[in-house]
């Protein structure tokens, strides 16, 4: 089994139902402040201010990587791990909101486009298979809940890759 390519926010957005990856943040932000109002932290939620698109340039930044087929980054301050892309090289983290930066996004590292590319076709060439029942209602992954489930066939790796 293969997996069809290598995940990234956008498609996370898109399973998700967002237009965008800037429209998943949002959309994220809103079900955050949701979320306080209903466990009553009423005033949390009041503080808590939505992503305005804003991207904060000199902020720490966070590396992206690929682990089990998704591109992924930590969030430098709080350590969440957010799906990200390289289309749209910005980290928006749900769990601290980037407050230290004034929710605004921060800059995400990627390898150089053709880095990228290189990277990402060397992993696709591996064998995955899906535990218990799911191998056999797959015959491809297709979906970044999926390739985060996939293991690697007896003999090849991970779908995995970082800065060394």
């Amino acid at each position: 089994m293969k997996q069809t390519k290598i995940f990234d926010a956008v498609d996370r957005a898109n399973e998700l139902g967002f237009s965008s990856y800037d429209e998943l943040i949002i959309g994220f932000s809103r079900m955050v402040v949701q979320k306080l109002k209903l466990t009553g932290l009423n005033i949390q939620a009041e503080k808590m201010k939505l992503w305005n698109k804003a991207i904060y340039e000199q902020a720490e930044p966070a590396a992206a990587y690929i682990n089990g087929g998704r591109w992924l980054a930590k969030c430098p301050v709080c350590s969440n791990i957010e799906h990200v892309t390289p289309l749209h090289p910005y980290l928006f983290c749900h769990e601290c909101t980037n407050e230290d930066i004034r929710q605004a996004a921060r800059p995400v590292l990627f390898p150089q486009s053709e880095e990228i590319k290189k990277i990402e076709e060397a992993l696709l060439k591996n064998d995955l298979f899906l535990p218990d029942e799911l191998g056999k209602l797959y015959k491809d992954i297709n979906t970044t809940d999926l390739a985060r489930l996939a293991q690697p066939a007896p003999g090849y790796s991970r779908l995995d890759w970082s800065f060394s």
